[in-house]
């Protein structure tokens, strides 16, 4: 029986954004403080669309990772270029937002999902 359980506990999420000039610098780092391993990572990065995400200076927009062991951290990063034209969709409020789900396999097999939003403040 696989299920999807919001998790708190497990996987820590850091992240520090930076912007410069017409650039969005993020940087995440996951941390596993447990004793324990996790698998099978799925990193997933949604941007709006007037975001556009730079592939050269950047992670995969989808990341696999066979485990993060106990103890340890990985770092990873995204360079987004802000478009000059902006459209907003005002009745959405979901699209200046931008969202990284986490999914993976606690030591018991369970499946897991952690999700994080980051709100733009953008003109």
């Amino acid at each position: 029986m696989e299920t999807d359980i919001e998790d708190t506990k497990g996987i820590l999420f850091f992240k520090n954004i930076k912007t410069v000039g017409n650039k969005i610098f993020l940087y995440f780092k996951l941390s596993n403080p447990t004793n324990y391993n996790f698998k099978d990572l799925q990193i997933t990065l949604k941007v709006p669309t007037y975001l556009k995400y730079l592939k050269k200076e950047s992670f995969p927009k989808f990341l696999n990772l066979n485990e993060l062991k106990q103890g340890s951290i990985f770092k990873f990063n995204y360079v987004l270029k802000i478009d000059k034209n902006i459209t907003k969709n005002l009745s959405d409020p979901t699209v200046d937002e931008i969202k990284i789900d986490i999914y993976y396999k606690d030591p018991f097999n369970i499946n897991r999902k952690t999700t994080k939003k980051i709100d733009l403040l953008l003109p």
